[in-house]
């Protein structure tokens, strides 16, 4: 080999231990054995050799050293090694790997070939993103945070989640369980096909719960977000046509170690250290009653966690199975008890009810208006539009299929205006609903 180009490279090792956030590099030559750990320079993550749980099998993972328990990224987690021989490094086509005693390869970073043999170290940066660094140029060739496991760190993103749970698309994946690191049931992402960006949580690929669409500083149905200072942590990116690709999650404060995890179970939980108790608090999670569980009242009805029973229909609208609905069984939901007269112009025309503070339907779709006037005006001009709402930060949105996954809030939500029979307005008995 060429002697300045071994001088060069020896430098570029020595140059990044000293700059880097990494403690020590892992190369082709500088291997991370089982016993070994690296710690970032900050001293809040170690990466190493971990078993979870009750398991005696070994994974390459991340965790903060304060909290080891607390695992935040796996790379081998579909491939668990069964002895201590482990051996995590750069191999020789500049790939990062893990391998067993016989160098047999169980986890590997997959770079495309035209990055092959440009890969000078790996470094565990204080942010707790694990990248790898190339012999030539700048920025980074590989970076766990565009693959995660379970957990979100600030700065880290999640991608659209399609219908294949086992694609390379850049969404967070439950655990199978405590002691199983493994692909597990849920997935957390965007939502596919939505202008209006949406976070998901899907069991096996059906929705389980929903963030409601995104404003441009929360998600408006989540009731924390209203008051929360969480309301500023997030931030969705859009394509060049305006459809949402990634959203990211940011810390306000560098100082607080704080994640979004999603459990095995299929709770997605946000987590703040807690220093003076050594402790994680939950801030916030996605199921805190039974309402929010996607679709518990099936179509055309609302859910309410103060009432009892949780499940009504919308005014103008009766229980598809009578028998179900009485003994607690809602998702078949309810259908419309007086057909709508779109396109009369007599005095008989369909009209609008407002449900106030609500958590809007499944399946919004986003239209050009001016106010709330024009979006009713629009809405009302389509047969199909079934629903319309107008709210600071999106416009009008507006609902042309089943109406599905509504909740009613007990604090300031959004208005939503649902399309009945005028016949129906004769009803007025429910001091949450206005005419219009």
């Amino acid at each position: 080999m060429n002697i300045f180009l071994i001088l060069w490279t020896s430098f570029l090792i020595l140059l990044c231990s000293k700059v880097g956030s990494a403690t020590v590099n892992i190369t082709r030559t500088g291997f991370l054995k089982d016993a070994d750990v690296i710690t970032s320079n900050n001293n809040q993550f170690q990466l190493g050799f971990f078993s979870p749980g009750n398991s005696t099998s070994r994974y390459v993972g991340i965790w903060y050293k304060t909290a080891p328990d607390e695992v935040v990224w796996v790379a081998n987690r579909d491939s668990p090694l069964k002895d201590f021989s482990g051996v995590f490094k750069v191999s020789e086509d500049g790939n990062l790997q893990v391998l067993d005693g016989q160098n047999s390869v169980f986890w590997s970073s997959n770079i495309s070939q035209t990055n092959l043999n440009n890969t000078l170290a790996a470094q565990l940066l204080d942010t707790g993103d694990l990248v790898l660094l190339p012999n030539i140029g700048g920025g980074t060739i590989w970076q766990n945070f565009e693959h995660p496991t379970d957990t979100l760190l600030p700065g880290m993103a999640v991608g659209i989640v399609h219908d294949n749970a086992y694609n390379r698309a850049q969404v967070a994946r439950s655990w199978k369980s405590p002691s199983d690191p493994s692909n597990g049931r849920f997935t957390f992402g965007l939502a596919p096909n939505r202008k209006l960006a949406e976070i998901f949580v899907y069991d096996n690929g059906r929705p389980h719960w929903r963030s409601g669409p995104w404003n441009g500083a929360f998600f408006i149905g989540e009731t924390l977000y209203y008051y929360s200072g969480l309301a500023h942590r997030s931030t969705v990116e859009l394509d060049s046509e305006g459809w949402p690709i990634r959203m990211y999650f940011f810390s306000t404060d560098e100082n607080i170690m704080e994640r979004y995890v999603l459990g095995y179970n299929g709770l997605a939980q946000h987590k703040v250290w807690n220093p003076s108790d050594d402790k994680w608090e939950v801030t916030s999670k996605s199921l805190d009653f039974d309402c929010d569980v996607y679709g518990k009242c099936g179509p055309f009805a609302t859910c309410n966690p103060k009432n009892s029973p949780i499940c009504s229909c919308l005014l103008g609208f009766e229980p598809v199975n009578d028998q179900a609905w009485r003994n607690g069984n809602w998702t078949s939901g309810c259908s419309r008890r007086t057909p709508l007269q779109c396109g009369s112009r007599t005095e008989n025309q369909d009209k609008f009810l407002r449900l106030q503070n609500m958590k809007v339907p499944d399946h919004a779709e986003w239209l050009t208006s001016d106010d709330e006037g024009d979006c009713q005006s629009q809405c009302q001009a389509q047969c199909s539009c079934l629903a319309f709402a107008y709210y600071l930060g999106i416009g009008c949105m507006t609902w042309n299929r089943t109406l599905i996954d509504i909740q009613e809030f007990n604090t300031t939500a959004v208005d939503l205006f649902i399309r009945l029979a005028h016949s129906e307005f004769a009803e007025k008995n429910s001091n949450w609903k206005t005419i219009v």
